[in-house]
């Protein structure tokens, strides 16, 4: 009884585990130019955040880029 449900919950697992992977191969295909924007748009957040809550450490500790 042990056995038998400790292999089944293992199948169910890896089973889940390749969907997983799967779908999030499927959906980074298929969403590929909004991931992008997303990541870029994050990339804008962050910097501005960054630049307006840390402008002084910023400027006195790290060589900020231009872009």
């Amino acid at each position: 009884m042990n056995e038998q449900t400790l292999v089944y919950m293992i199948l169910v697992i890896r089973r889940s585990i390749s969907l997983m992977i799967m779908f999030m191969i499927m959906r980074m295909a298929m969403l590929h130019r909004t991931m992008g924007m997303f990541m870029i748009v994050g990339n804008y957040l962050y910097r501005g955040l960054t630049m307006s809550t840390r402008t002084t450490f910023a400027h006195n500790h790290l060589p900020m880029p231009t872009r």
